[in-house]
């Protein structure tokens, strides 16, 4: 079974959800942890956004070790600004 990522959409060997329940795996291609990163439904579309475009900033290349904690932090911190804004 094969499927694309939300983030980056290149193809994956994975379901990232299925129902209410991330995969807990992680592409291989941006590096997003599914279940983990987008464990917020109400937020998901935002937080791949911003992964995205930190991806893209990266060189379209994944997030590992300390850069993948740094980007992680930094993404949920903005959109929790954005949410407490709204």
């Amino acid at each position: 079974m094969t499927s694309t990522c939300p983030v980056c959409r290149s193809e994956i060997d994975f379901e990232p959800w299925v129902g209410e329940s991330g995969s807990q795996e992680i592409c291989p291609s941006c590096g997003i942890q599914f279940g983990y990163n987008d464990a917020r439904a109400d937020l998901r579309e935002r937080i791949y956004s911003h992964w995205r475009e930190a991806w893209i900033a990266n060189g379209r290349r994944a997030f590992q070790g300390e850069a993948w904690r740094e980007v992680s932090v930094r993404i949920g911190q903005r959109v929790q600004e954005e949410t407490n804004a709204a």
